[in-house]
Formats: C-alpha cells, structure tokens, sequence
C-alpha cells in the first residue's frame, strides 16, 4: 500500500525517501544562502565618518559574524550618491554587494537631475529599512530668536543664510520643505558635507541650517550653536530639551530620512533574508543601539516590502518637493 503520510503503516522505503528529499531542500535552502567566492562589501555613498558609514560598519560586523566572512567598506561618494547606487545596480546579484543608502539619493535624485543610472524599484531588492532619523533646525548663537515661531518672523524682515551638506542633499531637500512650508526662504549656501555645514553655523558663516544630530552635536555642546526646532512630531532623545516644530506652532513641519539597505535586483531570496535576519540581530545589540541613539537615528529594521513602501512613499514625497522648489540640477 502507498502512503502519503510517515504513520507506522507506511513502508519504510517511501519514508526514506521522503526523509532524503526533505534533506535535500534543506540543503538546497542553505547552499542558496552561501556566498560565492569573492570580495563581500557594503557600499557606502559618503565618505568615511558620517553616520552612514558608522552606521555600515556596525551591520558589517554583523555579517561578518553571520556569514563567517569579512565585508569591507567601500566608500564610494560623488555624484550626491548617484556613483554608488550606479555602481551597486549594476552589480551581480550575488550577495557579495549591498548597499547602506540614504533614501534621498534613490527618492528624489530621479527628480533633480535629468538622468540617473538606476531606477530605485527595478535595479534593486530592497533588504530592510535600518532607521529614520529626523532633523534639526539650529542657528548660530548671535542670532536673535530663542524658538521657531520667532526665527520665521526674523526670516521676514533679514535675509539670512542656510547651509547644507550640497545640492541635493538631505539638508537641502529640508531647507526647500521649510520654506515651503513657513512661505519664508533666505538664501541656500552648499557645502561639502553635512558636518562642514554645521561647522559653518558654528563659524558664522552662515545664519542658519537643517542638518542632522551628529553633525551638530559638538556645536552645541559648546554653545556655538543652538538648536531651535527638531523637525519632527517627536523630540530626540539625545537633546529632549529642543522642542518639535509643532510644539513650535508649526504642525506637520515633519522631515525624516531613511537609511535603508539594498542589494542588487535578483538577488537569491535566501540571501536577502539572511542579510535581513542578520541586521535585526545586530540591532537587539546595546552597543549597537549606543552608537545610533548617539547619532539620533531610531532604529527600525522592516521587512524587504516595507523597506519597499518606503521608497514609493518618498519618491512621491520627494518629487512634490522638487516640483514646487523648483530644484534642478546638472
């Protein structure tokens, strides 16, 4: 009698054989998760030192642990991002490059420049969403106003300064949203970087800018910077004494980036869920949660979908931004 169950009254042949072919998936399912031969890297699209690529090099220790071998760090900037996702979209779809991105350059590059070598849903397999992080509006000591609502109106009467870390970049994209969204604009002065751009806050180069935690923390620990604002509907952990916009009066006054994981469009699916079960383990870590609580970044590892709802939400956020600003670059 045939059996298609494992009861006692099946023969023992066809159980064997049952047994060795479940073996068998299993086998497969954990081949499909091997690496092949090769140099394993996470590409970062900045240089070295921003929070990006501290963010990179703790998920890379991840891997390395999970995977049994090393992935490097490749930075690889220029282009405001364009080189790298380029680069990564073009790679195999092997698993030996991911890519540790700031959503911005895949969101709303398409929308600034005329061309870009990616298309963000197509030319990659999203691995998992890592964290958001929002950012904060500050301005150098000499300037009088001690909160939001008293910035703008000083932004009616004077001309004043915003830096950012370049065109296009998450800051720039910030300061546009803000002054669409206040109806008051100064004058946007780019710089190399986020960090060189709060630097020039702390100089007085500039009045004012949109730039990250990390970049300004050692400005305003020394009091040359005060921060007015978190753009955000949540205070920031790191600094809970800087009110959000809306505390400010200025509701949905909301920018948050997302730093996301990618890896190059077909790539296995195994892969892509050992890549994402290795990141959520590495974020249950306290010193990894240390470092991103230090940086102002939430944590938040998504599934691969989610991770791709993102993108579609800020493609579509970003674009209405450029659109009405008007930014276009070359």
């Amino acid at each position: 009698m045939i059996c298609f169950d494992l009861k006692p009254g099946c023969s023992f042949g066809f159980r064997a054989l049952v047994l060795l072919m479940l073996a068998a998936g299993w086998a497969g399912a954990a081949m499909a998760q091997e690496l092949p031969a090769g140099t394993a890297k996470v590409v970062v699209p900045y240089p070295p030192g921003g929070p990006l690529d501290v963010t990179a090099r703790l998920v890379a220790q991840g891997f390395k642990d999970d995977f049994g071998r090393p992935f490097i760090i490749e930075n690889k900037s220029g282009a405001n991002g364009n080189l790298a996702a380029g680069a990564v979209a073009q790679a195999a779809p092997d698993g030996l490059t991911v890519i540790a991105i700031t959503d911005t350059i895949l969101t709303a590059n398409p929308s600034l420049y005329p061309s870009v070598p990616f298309d963000a849903l197509k030319n990659f397999d999203p691995i998992s969403v890592m964290g958001s992080n929002a950012v904060v509006l500050a301005v150098h000591k000499s300037v009088p106003a001690k909160d939001i609502r008293e910035f703008i109106e000083l932004m009616k009467t004077r001309n004043l300064n915003f830096s950012s870390g370049g065109n296009g970049s998450p800051g720039h994209l910030a300061y546009e949203y803000f002054a669409a969204r206040t109806k008051v604009k100064g004058t946007h002065v780019a710089y190399r970087g986020g960090v060189p751009a709060a630097q020039a806050i702390a100089a007085n180069e500039v009045d004012a800018g949109i730039v990250s935690l990390s970049a300004l923390q050692p400005f305003l620990q020394k009091g040359d910077v005060v921060a007015l604002a978190v753009l955000d509907d949540k205070r920031i952990k790191a600094i809970p004494s800087v009110p959000t916009a809306a505390e400010g009066g200025i509701p949905d006054l909301i920018v948050r980036y997302y730093s996301m994981l990618l890896a190059p469009a077909g790539t296995p699916p195994a892969l892509i869920d050992k890549f994402n079960r290795s990141l959520r383990n590495t974020f249950t870590l306290p010193r990894t949660l240390s470092v991103l609580d230090a940086q102002g970044l939430d944590p938040d590892v998504s599934s691969p979908q989610e991770a791709r709802d993102v993108l579609k939400t800020q493609t579509k956020r970003w674009s209405d931004v450029i659109r009405i600003s008007s930014m276009r670059l070359q």
